[in-house]
């Protein structure tokens, strides 16, 4: 598949089980490639997607892009599709400027930690 160095949003699809990946890429035909390679060596940083492509083999995948858009859309409109279609993703990204709750939570925790180090060490 060439995409003519292409940037936009793509996803890899599971025919088995209908399950997504959705990624983003400056060059789409460059990042498919880096796929295959990552998912036929079993180096793959997704290990959902890894362990399918184990199970179900390489031709139970198919590859499609998305969307085309410039490069500084980039980040906007994969949290956008990856909230729509992405349930391979692991980490999914926030599309409004606020935290969600465990964020929130997490943040709070880490604040207190490391004030306790601040008071104990002073």
């Amino acid at each position: 598949m060439s995409t003519n160095n292409r940037s936009g949003i793509y996803q890899i699809r599971c025919t088995k089980n209908n399950q997504k990946y959705i990624g983003q890429a400056k060059n789409i035909d460059v990042r498919w490639k880096q796929h295959v390679k990552e998912l036929d060596d079993n180096e793959h940083h997704n290990y959902r997607l890894q362990n399918d492509w184990n199970k179900y083999g390489k031709k139970a995948f198919k590859f499609s892009i998305i969307e085309v858009c410039r490069v500084s859309e980039l980040d906007e409109r994969e949290a956008i599709w990856i909230e729509k279609r992405g349930q391979y993703n692991i980490v999914k990204p926030r599309i409004k400027w606020w935290y969600g709750l465990e964020e929130r939570i997490i943040f709070a925790l880490f604040g207190i930690f490391v004030a306790a180090l601040i008071i104990k060490f002073n």
